[in-house]
């Protein structure tokens, strides 16, 4: 793994919704931000994780749509810890979640490489947000070339790199996120390393590095510091 491959920033992105189109009501948004540069195999460097909150009242009046469909699904007796959650989470409109979001990542627009934008599906996560802030007239705070696809990444890789063990509740967005990033972060290492061993006369032992090990993978997931997110806005 190289300089830029140890300093790249990842950011993972989440969205609950009230839909599943691109112009679906944002109800939370998740987000991890990390890289490579870690002394510990198969767990990322988090430099910065915080959620949001957004009212659907708000996330309908400036557009957003729901379906019946998704509704009925968050009636769901499974997913009543995640609904719990958000209905007593403090919540901002979708105009100040929006310019939250776009101060945060800020910080980050100038760094080269660029910081990629992972989503769980090319037509959900990016997708949705995007359209939000196009809908608010607001600029969105990246550019398309720095979206990336979690979703095929991990459809290509799954039977090298296996699931983690989920820690947290499914359907809390950074909850998802953070499980997201420590998937993410093994499979970009076994990319990076597999990348080392074919430049080498003497090939890396995969085994060794227990990227692919389901044991391996839920510790380090469970050891990544994520009790305390560096969240300044879900307070204010």
């Amino acid at each position: 793994m190289n300089e830029d491959q140890r300093k790249q920033i990842h950011i993972v992105l989440d969205l609950e919704t009230m839909g599943i189109k691109q112009d679906a009501a944002i109800i939370e948004i998740g987000m991890v931000i990390f890289n490579l540069d870690s002394v510990a195999l198969a767990i990322p460097n988090v430099l910065e994780q915080w959620s949001i909150s957004v009212s659907l009242e708000s996330a309908m009046k400036y557009g957003g749509t729901t379906d019946a469909g998704t509704l009925t699904w968050w009636m769901d007796p499974d997913r009543s810890e995640a609904r719990d959650n958000w209905l007593v989470s403090e919540k901002l409109s979708l105009p100040r979640a929006l310019n939250k979001i776009a101060f945060n990542l800020s910080k980050y627009s100038s760094l080269l490489p660029l910081p990629r934008i992972w989503g769980n599906g090319v037509n959900f996560d990016n997708a949705i947000l995007k359209s939000a802030y196009e809908r608010l007239d607001i600029t969105v705070p990246w550019s398309y070339r720095q979206d990336a696809d979690f979703r095929t990444l991990k459809l290509l890789y799954k039977d090298i790199v296996p699931e983690p063990a989920f820690v947290g509740t499914p359907h809390i967005a950074l909850d998802d996120a953070r499980h997201e990033a420590v998937w993410l972060s093994q499979i970009l290492q076994y990319i990076y390393y597999r990348d080392d061993s074919a430049k080498t006369s003497k090939p890396i032992d995969f085994c060794n590095l227990n990227l692919h090990s389901p044991k391996i993978m839920g510790a380090a997931e469970a050891s990544v510091d994520f009790k305390t997110p560096i969240d300044t806005f879900a307070k204010e």
